[in-house]
């Protein structure tokens, strides 16, 4: 604490602005209890934010145009209560737009245009380049050349292409697009998209059959990844599979994950306090009642005993007990355990 403390947290100069950040349409709205919401949703103040307002700001005033968003608390001061942005007379500020991940796609390009864009007049017409609009911001960029080119990913789906298996040529496509941030998902696609359907051409002679059945290949491994195919614009139109599939596919894992013999015998194994948490808990699993409980105790007290009893006999009744844990290591210890963040 004397480390943490040691630094200045406080009273620091000059003050950072924290500048909103968001998709069009997709920004906080506050609002009491009490009112109605589509009288809120229908309010001109409610389609307000600081984004939108310094778009505004520059339809009416030419010699703001040449500031980039982060620049514009320098010369102007956000009004909460009105929302709207008045000349700066005093005081020294930075501004800062609020974090985007890569991961959060389009709002992260929106970021990226923002910080090296000047004088855009609406979200459109920072997708327009050239004349062009782009149908992303994603693509926007790309044009702009505020992103650089794919070429090692694309060799590495050629190589892969040469050896690997349809499916497993898709599980890398997939990966790549998730975790590798391809400038351009679309290109990658069109690119290797025969490669990837190698196998339903055995079977099937509509290419858009073909294509199909290729896409929702894919956008199974994507659910996996906790990730929408539709966020990577692979083609015009949205993907839409049926999600009962998913849901399905989703029932069948859990119900499959297998019950030891030492983990349904551990509910004879508790001492008094555990066999009242697990009375406790199963109670109210088998009533269907809702509820939440907290275990603590100090490592080596039984918890995790407690935790494989429950689950033991959660799923020997053909139920479902999703085991969610903090960490890799805690979740290699429960069956079925993965991460929160998973």
């Amino acid at each position: 604490m004397w480390r943490i403390f040691g630094f200045i947290i406080n009273e620091v100069y000059p003050a950072v602005y924290s500048l909103h950040l968001h998709l069009g349409n997709q920004h906080q709205v506050t609002f009491h209890a009490h009112e109605n919401l589509t009288n809120v949703m229908n309010s001109d103040f409610s389609t307000k934010s600081m984004l939108t307002e310094f778009f505004a700001t520059n339809q009416v005033d030419q010699n703001v145009r040449k500031l980039l968003y982060k620049e514009f608390p320098e010369f102007y001061v956000w009004s909460q209560q009105y929302k709207i942005w008045t000349i700066r007379k005093k005081q020294v500020v930075i501004g800062r737009i609020v974090t985007a991940n890569p991961f959060e796609g389009e709002r992260y390009y929106l970021q990226m245009l923002l910080n090296h864009i000047r004088g855009h007049l609406s979200f459109d017409h920072l997708k327009t380049v050239n004349g062009i609009l782009a149908p992303t911001f994603r693509e926007a960029a790309t044009m702009y050349g505020l992103l650089q080119r794919d070429d090692s990913l694309e060799e590495c789906l050629y190589e892969a292409s040469l050896y690997q298996m349809s499916f497993s040529l898709r599980r890398l496509f997939a990966t790549i697009l998730v975790y590798c941030n391809p400038t351009n998902p679309r290109d990658l696609w069109e690119h290797f998209k025969q490669d990837m359907s190698a196998d339903f051409q055995l079977v099937e002679s509509s290419s858009s059959t073909v294509r199909t059945e290729t896409l929702r290949s894919i956008s199974t491994i994507f659910e996996s990844m906790g990730r929408n195919i539709n966020s990577f614009h692979l083609i015009d139109q949205n993907i839409d599979f049926n999600q009962d599939e998913f849901l399905f596919r989703e029932i069948d894992d859990e119900l499959a994950i297998p019950i030891l013999e030492e983990n349904l015998h551990a509910s004879t194994l508790l001492n008094c306090e555990q066999q009242n948490a697990y009375n406790s808990i199963l109670q109210k699993v088998l009533s269907n009642e809702t509820a939440i409980f907290f275990i603590d105790g100090r490592g080596g007290t039984g918890k995790t005993l407690l935790y494989k009893a429950l689950l033991a006999t959660i799923r020997t009744k053909q139920l479902i007990a999703l085991a969610t844990v903090s960490s890799g290591v805690a979740a290699s210890i429960l069956l079925g355990g993965r991460t929160a963040h998973s």
